[in-house]
C-alpha cells in the first residue's frame, strides 16, 4: 500500500478526513483517500489496508457504483481490477465503451470485508460519505448501480423492491440527487456465478446505451 504523508501537510485542516471532504479535484480525492488509513468504521482493522479510491473518466459524467472491492482491488487501491472487473470491461466493449475513457467506476464501500461478506448497515451508511463526495465532484448525468448493495444505499424508499429481479434494467431517480437518473444493473460478480444471467446483462447494457444515444 502506498503512504503519502507529504499530502497531508499541503492543508491547512489537521483531520485528513476533512482533508478528503473537502478537497476541490478528483485527483486529489483519489490521492488524500488512498494516503488515508480510514478507522470510521470497523472494516479497515478486519484486513489492514487503506481505501480503495475510483477509476475511469470523471468528466464523462457516467459514474458506476459497485458494492465493496475485493481482494485484488485492495492490494491495488482501485475497484474492478479482479476478475467481475475483467467482465464488466468486456461488457462494456461490446458497445464501444472502455471503463478509463467513458465510466467513472467506484464503489460504496472502500474496505474489503473479510470473506467478501456483504458491508453491514453502518458501515455503508458511514462509508458513503466518500461516494457522495465523488458525486459532488463529478456531477454525473446518470449512475449505473451494480447490484443490490449498490441500488439500497444509493436509491433507498425510491426502489419498488430490494430484488434485484423486480428492479434490474430500469431507470429510478431519487429526491436526493434529483438532476441524476439511476440505472440498475446486475454485478458483475453475478455473472461470474450464474451465466444466465449474461444475456439479460448485455439487454441492459444496450437499453441503457440507446437511452443515451436518444438524449
Amino acid at each position: 500500500m502506498n503512504d503519502h504523508p507529504d499530502l497531508w501537510s499541503k492543508s491547512q485542516s489537521p483531520d485528513p478526513f476533512d482533508q478528503i471532504m473537502t478537497c476541490s479535484s478528483v485527483e486529489d480525492f483519489r490521492k488524500l483517500l488512498r494516503a488515508y488509513h480510514c478507522t470510521r468504521c470497523p472494516l479497515s482493522s478486519e484486513i489492514k489496508q487503506n481505501p480503495t479510491t475510483s477509476r475511469g473518466n470523471p468528466n464523462r459524467h457516467v459514474m458506476m457504483v459497485g458494492e465493496a472491492p475485493g481482494h485484488n482491488e485492495m492490494i491495488q487501491g482501485i475497484p474492478f481490477v479482479g476478475k467481475a472487473g475483467q467482465l464488466m470491461d468486456k461488457i462494456f466493449e461490446s458497445i464501444g465503451w472502455t471503463s478509463e475513457k467513458d465510466i467513472y467506476v467506484t464503489n460504496i464501500c472502500r474496505c474489503r470485508p473479510v470473506d467478501n461478506r456483504t458491508p453491514l448497515v453502518h458501515e455503508a451508511k458511514t462509508c458513503i460519505s466518500y461516494l457522495k463526495k465523488e458525486i459532488d465532484l463529478i456531477k454525473p448525468r446518470f449512475i449505473l448501480t451494480l447490484g443490490a448493495t449498490s441500488a439500497k444505499y444509493l436509491l433507498g424508499s425510491a426502489l419498488p423492491s430490494t430484488a434485484m429481479k423486480d428492479i434490474v434494467g430500469r431507470f429510478f431517480q431519487s429526491e436526493e440527487y434529483p438532476h441524476i437518473d439511476f440505472f440498475v444493473l446486475y454485478h458483475p460478480a453475478a455473472l461470474l456465478y450464474n451465466s444466465k444471467l449474461r444475456d439479460p446483462m448485455w439487454e441492459h447494457i444496450q437499453l441503457f446505451r440507446d437511452h443515451l444515444s436518444r438524449g
